[in-house]
This record gives structure tokens, C-alpha cells and sequence, in this order.
């Protein structure tokens, strides 16, 4: 009996030691800092040194800051501050990330104004953790208002400078201007501006004009022409099937033969077509307009009798067919980002005599007028307008 209470009180002592480690391992346990608490606390100090002239103390600072959160727009625009106060270049600190934070600070700073404080509420990631009217944002300006003088208005820091001081807001044209053209942030920009440029759109068009034959083919005279068009356009490169009717009646009677019967016969008809796969290469752009050169290989051809031409048991229609070369010229007028007019002129060589059917031929030229449309991807379109992009867009 009493060693059965033994073993009973020694349990209640094991169990309160293991119950009692436990909690002190729970009231122990520390909790992690996250980055509100350090972007808002490391901000605070920074400005702090940075207003007192202690460098060295915000330098210290900057560095545990970014180490615990790592590259934000805050982290970013406290280095350039850093290298403003001491006269430092700002260009070895510019990398692929650097527009895009560039464009952070810019909806910062286009919210605060607003007063849109929700937006930041839930967004707080995409700030880097530093609510709208800081003592930070207020040094950022401090700064940049008195350090913007000390450069050339060629240079990037003098950029940064006005873009901080909110002085201008248009940063990102000037990084295509020819001035800065050579700088690490304009060439960051345009980088991002290739990643970002679709790498080929849809294109379909509508066309209209004249065919006009050559040679011995020259007196049946001009025809309409109608052809659509469809493909892509992959940088400079377009890749199309062409589809193409024209005729009707030849201007002049000629003689052919009956395919089935082989009867010589005359005829006015001349409804033909063309259909063929046709490669393009531009050769020279401008922001709202381009030059093509193309080559084309397909298969063309008319009808020469028609049913209705039957009479006294003589054989139904008969058509020709061959090959068609073609080589032409390609010009487009863009209208906006997706419509564009234009004109294309091709020379086709063709070879009608093929079958003993007829025997003329003729290499013709066709002119048209083009109505199209090409898709440019809409997700391409509103970064490039989000980046203020003002050149070509294809």
C-alpha cells in the first residue's frame, strides 16, 4: 500500500517537472522580427543619422535593413541617398530591378497624393513595408531638393535628383532621350522594354487593286483584284497565306482548248484566282509606320470555259492552273496600336501554258490597297504604356 503511494506522488513530481519545462520553453520562445517592424524602425534611425550628418551610423543601419529585408524600394532609395550625401556615382547600384522600383515610388508617391491609404493597408509588400508621409519620404525630398544642383542635367544622379525632389515626374521619357542614351538605367530601361515588346502579333488584312498583265497577255486588259490575307508577324518577319480572286471576262476573245474534247474553241472567260504562302522581311521602321520586302510561292490560275458554255454535247468548264512566283514590296501605315492601311505591289511569275490549253502567257503586276489589322498582345500594351514607352512598338 505505501509503495503504491510512493509511486503514485513520485508520477505527480515527474509529470510538474515535465509541465513546468515545457511552459518555460514556451515563455522562452522569441518571436521573429518581420520587415514592417524593421523598415519602420530602420527608416526612423535613418533619417535620424542621416539629418544629425552621421553617416557611418545610417550606413550601419542601411546595411542591417536591406540584410533583413533585402531589396525594396525603401532599401533602394536609402542607398541612393546614402551615395548623393557622399557625392558617389549612382551607376553602380542600377540593375535590372531598378525601373521597376522607379515605378514603385512613382505609384507611392501618386497614392499618398491621393490620400488613398487603403491602398497602401493592402499592399504593405509592394510599398517595402513603409506607410505613405514617413519621416523617410519627407528626407528623400529633403535631400534630393539640395543635392540636385551638384550634377549635370545630362547625369543620372541629377535625374534621380529631380525625380525625388518631385520636381518632375518624367523620368522614364527622359531615359529615351539621346542624352542618356548611353547611361546603365537607360540601358536597364530598354532592356526591359525588348523583354516586354511582344515577340510576334496576328495579323489579317484586306486588300483591293489592280491586275495588270504583261506581254502577250497585256490586250485582255487591267482586272480587279481582291485578296485577304492572314498570318504573323514575328519581330521582322511576317509569315502569311494569301488568298486571292480576280476577272471576270478578258477585254478581248482568245482561243483555248476544250480539256475533255480537246476542241479548239474561243473564250472571254477569265475568272481566276491565287493562293499562296508569302514571307516577309522588314526593312525599315518608324514609330508609326514599316517597308517590307517579300517573296511568295503559290499556285494560280483561271477558267477558261465555264458550264453555261456548253453546247451540242461539248465538254463542261475547263480551268488552267501553275505556279506563281511573286516578289513585291510591302508598305504599312499603323492607325493607333492595331489598325493600319497600306499598299503592296508584287510582280508574279506565272506560266499559263502549262497544260497545252493556251498558248500565251505573262509575268503581270498587281497594285493594292490594304485595310488590316494586327493584334498586339494587350498585356504587352499596357506595360509599354505603363513605362511611358513612346517608340516602336513592334
Amino acid at each position: 500500500m505505501i509503495m503504491r503511494k510512493l509511486a503514485f506522488i513520485f508520477s505527480i513530481f515527474i509529470s510538474l517537472g515535465l509541465y513546468s519545462q515545457n511552459f518555460d520553453s514556451i515563455m522562452s520562445k522569441r518571436i521573429e522580427l518581420n520587415c514592417t517592424d524593421v523598415t519602420q524602425n530602420s527608416s526612423f534611425l535613418f533619417s535620424h543619422y542621416m539629418e544629425n550628418n552621421k553617416i557611418d551610423s545610417a550606413k550601419l543601419i542601411f546595411d542591417y535593413w536591406k540584410g533583413k529585408c533585402g531589396l525594396t524600394e525603401p532599401t533602394f532609395r536609402a542607398n541612393v541617398l546614402l551615395n548623393l550625401v557622399q557625392g558617389n556615382s549612382i551607376e553602380p547600384i542600377i540593375d535590372s530591378f531598378t525601373i521597376g522600383i522607379i515605378l514603385k515610388y512613382r505609384d507611392r508617391r501618386n497614392a499618398s497624393k491621393a490620400l488613398m491609404y487603403s491602398h497602401y493597408d493592402y499592399n504593405q509588400s509592394y510599398y517595402g513595408f513603409l506607410p505613405f508621409f514617413s519621416r523617410f519620404d519627407q528626407l528623400t525630398t529633403q535631400i534630393a531638393s539640395d543635392k540636385i544642383h551638384s550634377y549635370s542635367k545630362e547625369s543620372i544622379e541629377y535625374l534621380l535628383c529631380e525625380y525625388y525632389a518631385d520636381l518632375n515626374d518624367s523620368i522614364l521619357y527622359k531615359l529615351q532621350d539621346k542624352n542618356y542614351l548611353n547611361t546603365s538605367l537607360s540601358k536597364e530601361y530598354y532592356n526591359l522594354i525588348e523583354e516586354i515588346k511582344p515577340k510576334s502579333t496576328f495579323n489579317m488584312n484586306f486588300s483591293f487593286g489592280a491586275w495588270i498583265p504583261t506581254g502577250s497577255m497585256k490586250k485582255f486588259g487591267t482586272k480587279p483584284i481582291f485578296s485577304f490575307e492572314m498570318g504573323a508577324d514575328v519581330k521582322k518577319m511576317s509569315y502569311n497565306i494569301n488568298i486571292s480572286i480576280r476577272g471576270n471576262k478578258s477585254d478581248v476573245y482568245y482561243m483555248a482548248k476544250r480539256e475533255d474534247t480537246g476542241l479548239i474553241d474561243s473564250t472571254n472567260s477569265f475568272l481566276g484566282g491565287y493562293m499562296g504562302f508569302e514571307v516577309g522581311r522588314m526593312i525599315l521602321q518608324t514609330k508609326k509606320s514599316d517597308f517590307r520586302v517579300q517573296l511568295g510561292v503559290g499556285f494560280d490560275g483561271f477558267d477558261v470555259f465555264e458550264d453555261k458554255d456548253k453546247r451540242d454535247n461539248v465538254s463542261d468548264g475547263t480551268s488552267i492552273f501553275t505556279y506563281n512566283f511573286n516578289l513585291g514590296i510591302n508598305y504599312r501605315y499603323y492607325i493607333g496600336d492595331i489598325y493600319y492601311i497600306g499598299a503592296i505591289a508584287k510582280y508574279n511569275i506565272v506560266d499559263y501554258r502549262l497544260g497545252n490549253i493556251v498558248n500565251f502567257s505573262s509575268n503581270p503586276f498587281s497594285l493594292q490597297l490594304t485595310l488590316g489589322f494586327s493584334a498586339i498582345n494587350i498585356y504587352s500594351k499596357s506595360l509599354l504604356n505603363r513605362l511611358n514607352y513612346k517608340g516602336k512598338r513592334r
